[in-house]
């Protein structure tokens, strides 16, 4: 497994402030990371070899197209493929569309990511991403629509905004978190749960590096996955090989890598008699938020984290990035069976 995406939040600042909003953007943050902090990481991350992508995202980044453009440049020169992720506040018309994706285009961008929800739609003009869309198809670049889907707005919704447009766009659809502004300003009754405890690694999700705008460091840009468990480290104190280097030997990073949060359910229903969520949850990033912002929760994975590290020094297995817990599971209970 290695990672792929170099993805930076280059602001928190955002003109909307949509119900579901993960990571709380609003019109008055102000905090942007720096041209000289992302030049370093792009830096950083072509040394180590395996990054292949850098993505742009906020908060809402056309706020700050100056920066945009220069890491762009920047990035594109140095051999990255480029993405950036929008709102579309910008396309007013299709000409200035055209006018602004042209410049991104001519400085390296190869992907737009449209961000498109019922929530979305409570601030965004349709046609603005209709603008955006048809835009980037012109100039060839790819179009992406993002879609956080409820039980009332779907992939299907989504579609019907772009009309004749939709059979040239990618469409990926994420359910909607309850985390950040969406644990207060989204009902639950909107939200799709799922029947049973979301199983699933992480291996997917940890191929995109996130980059905060106050440089921390987490090991995916999943909707509510930016807890202090999940800190790999920040950009002002460490170089990303550094980090990416230090995540062999981090436990937590290795379980949820290899089977994912649903690993700690059992030890955490044992100790406290369940995960205090009466609905449930809607995916394992879910289940991983949960687990790991409430303090009762946390402290049953540091035990656990514990016990395990204990387990595998015993058993002499290593935990770097080719540890396995079924072959750890397998190893333990030999262990068990004959007596040792």
């Amino acid at each position: 497994m290695s990672y792929d995406v170099l993805g930076f939040l280059v602001t928190e600042r955002c003109n909307f402030t949509c119900r579901h909003c993960c990571n709380e953007s609003h019109p008055r943050n102000s905090l942007v990371l720096d041209l000289p902090s992302i030049y370093r990481c792009i830096d950083e991350a072509k040394n180590v070899g395996t990054f292949r992508e850098v993505g742009i995202s906020g908060g809402e980044p056309f706020l700050f197209m100056p920066h945009i453009l220069a890491i762009t440049r920047y990035a594109s020169e140095n051999g990255f493929s480029v993405q950036i992720s929008t709102n579309c506040f910008w396309a007013t018309s299709e000409e200035r569309a055209h006018t602004l994706l042209g410049e991104l285009s001519s400085s390296g961008l190869k992907c737009i990511n449209i961000s498109v929800s019922e929530f979305h739609l409570e601030y965004a003009k349709a046609i603005r991403l209709y603008n955006a869309a048809k835009a980037a198809i012109s100039l060839g670049l790819i179009a992406r629509v993002n879609c956080v889907y409820t039980k009332s707005f779907n992939v299907d919704n989504a579609r019907k905004i772009f009309g004749e447009l939709a059979e040239s766009i990618q469409f990926l659809s994420v359910p909607c978190i309850p985390a950040g502004r969406a644990a207060v300003d989204v009902l639950a009754d909107e939200l799709c749960y799922l029947d049973n405890i979301p199983h699933g690694s992480c291996v997917q999700r940890f191929t995109r590096l996130a980059v905060t705008a106050a440089g921390d460091v987490y090991p995916c840009c999943s909707p509510g996955g930016f807890t202090e468990p999940l800190k790999l480290g920040n950009i002002n104190e460490k170089s990303i090989d550094s980090i990416m280097f230090e995540t062999r030997n981090n436990l937590l990073f290795q379980v949820l890598r290899t089977v994912g949060p649903s690993f700690f359910v059992p030890f955490i229903e044992q100790r406290l008699g369940g995960l205090g969520s009466e609905r449930g949850f809607v995916d394992p990033c879910h289940l991983c938020h949960t687990i790991m912002s409430r303090p009762e929760t946390r402290r049953v994975v540091e035990e656990t984290l514990e016990q395990l590290a204990g387990e595998l020094c015993a058993l002499n297995v290593d935990i770097v990035d080719e540890f396995d817990v079924d072959e750890f599971d397998e190893r333990r209970q030999e262990v068990v069976t004959d007596g040792r």
